[in-house]
């Protein structure tokens, strides 16, 4: 069912103070929160091992980036990012199974410094890609799951809109924090000799890379145009991946269910920190 953000602010503010069952939090700490992370399954961790799971319906894990942010290490922080999640999570309630789910804006405090995000991949569709990749048996199954290019461009068009409305939210709800939004890995990647953990033709892994590469250019474009109005920085992060997608033949970075591994959140840790420490020491 399509998710409609609203059109008023106050009015959406307002629901988000009245609206708190069942909204996760795997760090909490007493005092003012400072740094918050929202998000979907790439900054929740999502598929990681069960073993350090901290929340289990939105599938977050300890080992994901927001547990390694340094700078602000010692400060109280919220993480409520939850694998599934799309843009319209940020803002409004979101239910799963039985549980009602505050938007995720709830927990940014007024008084936070710091708010990371990393969202918009379920908006246009990754999980239905990484589940249409994982049963297909036949290059021509895997053909099918390369996105249709006209629905593609809608749902990225509209994600965009969303997120940019979101955006404008998060800093109203915490006036003087510094938002920090990145992209996405590129998941796949052409190895040498095609892609040797899924039967997929390099027209595929291009295609399929491609849309990928369509939403980072999306959030950015989105975050660039939001940076003389609000304290935005966009963390860039697929070029660190580079090299490292599922069929790159060195995919220690991206798991077989196309998340960040345990050393992928390192990665996305150490772009967070280096860009939350080049914008505090200006």
């Amino acid at each position: 069912m399509k998710r409609v953000i609203p059109l008023v602010l106050t009015a959406l503010l307002s629901l988000v103070t009245l609206v708190g069952v069942g909204a996760p939090s795997a760090q909490a700490a007493a005092g003012p929160v400072k740094v918050v992370s929202l998000g979907d399954s790439f900054a929740a961790g999502s598929t990681l091992d069960p073993s350090d799971q901290t929340d289990a319906l939105c599938d977050r894990s300890s080992l994901s980036y927001p547990y390694l942010l340094k700078k602000f290490s010692t400060s109280p922080s919220a993480d409520v990012a939850c694998g599934g999640a799309v843009v319209a999570d940020l803002l409004a309630p979101r239910v799963i199974g039985s549980t009602v789910l505050a938007p995720q804006i709830a927990s940014v405090s007024s008084s936070a410094k710091v708010v990371t995000l990393t969202i918009g991949g379920n908006d246009v569709g990754f999980a239905q890609i990484a589940q249409c990749l994982a049963g297909a048996q036949t290059p021509d199954q895997a053909a099918a799951c390369v996105p249709d290019p006209v629905a593609f461009g809608t749902a990225l068009y509209t994600m965009g809109a969303h997120l940019a409305y979101a955006l404008d939210a998060i800093q109203a709800q915490a006036p003087q924090a510094q938002i920090f939004v990145s992209d996405y890995p590129i998941l796949l990647g052409i190895g040498a000799g095609g892609c040797p953990v899924l039967p997929l033709p390099p027209a595929v892994i291009a295609g399929i890379d491609g849309a990928n590469g369509q939403v980072n250019a999306a959030i950015a474009t989105v975050v660039a145009a939001k940076t003389s109005t609000l304290h935005v920085t966009f963390v860039d992060v697929a070029p660190s991946f580079a090299g490292h997608g599922l069929c790159s033949g060195t995919a220690s970075l991206i798991d077989a269910q196309l998340h960040p591994s345990a050393a992928g959140q390192q990665v996305y840790g150490d772009v967070f920190n280096a860009a939350i420490k080049a914008t505090f020491a200006a």
